[in-house]
């Protein structure tokens, strides 16, 4: 039995191209040799005909627990019937049986090459995201001269979409330039209170007291904003657009959590890539 599966294995799942159709149609021979319908095979099986008609037809192979009783009832060795012909030479059915060992080794260690430079890189992905998800957003909210803004509209749409996340830099006002996207605390009438990132479109600058006002405009609407920005609602110049970051940054408020889990997960794949590489040096 143990030979069985390993055969089945061998052939079905480590060799693609089987023909099924041959197998098909050395089962149909050897039934018909044996004076057997489809159903009295079946029966002695103890499956449906239904099956039978299935194998026979090349739309699939025999269960791997059928494989003992149906060589028996075919008279003909389950290499036989995994092969689809009849093998007429001791000799040549152990060379069949070394060919198959031989592809299925090769393509083992096919298998673990590729597993192993798969967790190599996992590792590396897992590593870089540990730092870039989590220890880099906590490393710029300690920067007094950064802001980090995550993007919850599509006002500045395509320029900005929403999940990404702004760095924004504290800057005097007195140097933004029309053009510069800049965030700010709204003090509009449908908006006021809420921090918005959107586009200066023009620059005032009063003659009296010098004070700077700017008028913003987000790129996706159609309508320059209400309200006015001055030093006071003023919080600093886009600096740089990080894709994706929003998706994680509310659960960056559990530090330990997340730590602990990138450190687990780390350490899983380390565990892994240790295996593999003890693996390597043995036979299958």
């Amino acid at each position: 039995m143990l030979l069985s599966f390993f055969l089945f294995y061998t052939i079905f799942v480590g060799d693609a191209k089987v023909d099924y159709e041959k197998i098909g149609k050395f089962i149909t021979k050897k039934r018909k040799e044996k004076n057997l319908t489809q159903k009295d095979l079946a029966e002695s099986l103890k499956i449906t005909d239904r099956a039978v008609s299935r194998w026979e037809r090349g739309l699939g192979c025999p269960d791997i627990s059928l494989l003992e009783n149906l060589s028996k009832l075919l008279e003909i060795t389950i290499l036989e019937l995994l092969h689809g012909e009849e093998i007429r030479e001791k000799a040549s059915e152990n060379q069949v049986v070394v060919t198959l060992l031989n592809k299925n080794s090769k393509k083992l260690k096919i298998w673990k090459t590729s597993t192993l430079c798969f967790l190599n890189l996992l590792l590396i992905v897992s590593i870089c995201s540990f730092y870039f998800l989590f220890l880099f957003p906590a490393k710029i909210e300690k920067d007094e001269n950064r802001v980090l803004y995550p993007i919850v509209t599509q006002s500045m749409s395509p320029t900005l979409k929403s999940y990404d996340v702004a760095i924004a830099y504290k800057k005097d006002i007195k140097e933004i330039k029309e053009g510069d996207i800049i965030l700010y605390v709204s003090n509009a009438k449908i908006t006021n209170g809420m921090t918005l990132l959107h586009r200066v479109v023009d620059k005032v600058s009063d003659e009296k007291t010098g004070e700077i006002s700017l008028k913003t405009k987000g790129d996706n609407n159609y309508t320059i904003d209400e309200g006015i920005v001055n030093r006071f609602n003023f919080i600093g110049v886009l600096e740089k657009r990080i894709p994706f970051l929003g998706h994680f940054l509310p659960i960056v408020v559990l530090p330990r959590f997340i730590a602990f889990f990138n450190i687990l997960v780390i350490f899983s794949l380390f565990l892994l890539d240790i295996v593999q590489f003890k693996n390597r040096s043995k036979k299958f």
